[in-house]
């Protein structure tokens, strides 16, 4: 998964930098994530072959949303007051991981209910889909509905 990661990264900065903008490639990539817990992960969980192949995409995909996050927050922020912000997005997410890994472990318990997995998933899509919204509000708000590269 980490060594796909790297060519996520790499790939989703240049066509972020060249063609559609930070903010259209990772809304982009939170969508694709989210539909490939749904598509590949959950109806084929048990497939050993089938999850390599989700692990290949989440770690490309993820990799790409893990590089364009700070491009992200940039784009919003004064240069002067970037560290301070960017920091307290991470404190948030932090904060939000307290409560979010209890309670992602509790869904899961053993591990061996598969109605239990299945709630994991489908928690994992809906996460990926309301950081997809989160992003696509924020852009909205940032530059309207025009489609330009932002």
């Amino acid at each position: 998964m980490n060594v796909v990661a790297v060519l996520g990264r790499y790939l989703s900065g240049v066509i972020a930098d060249k063609l559609f903008g930070s903010y259209h490639v990772i809304i982009f990539l939170l969508l694709i994530t989210g539909v490939a817990d749904l598509v590949i992960w959950m109806p084929f969980k048990t497939n050993r072959i089938a999850l390599w192949v989700y692990s290949v995409f989440y770690g490309f995909f993820f990799g790409g949303i893990f590089s364009l996050i700070p491009n992200c927050c940039s784009q919003i922020v004064k240069a002067d007051i970037f560290g301070s912000r960017y920091a307290t997005m991470y404190a948030v997410t932090g904060f939000c991981l307290l409560g979010f890994m209890p309670a992602a472990s509790s869904l899961i318990g053993d591990g061996w209910d598969d109605k239990r997995n299945d709630g994991f998933i489908i928690l994992a899509a809906i996460m990926s889909f309301i950081s997809g919204t989160a992003y696509f509000i924020t852009r909205t708000m940032s530059v309207g509905w025009c489609l330009r590269q932002f």
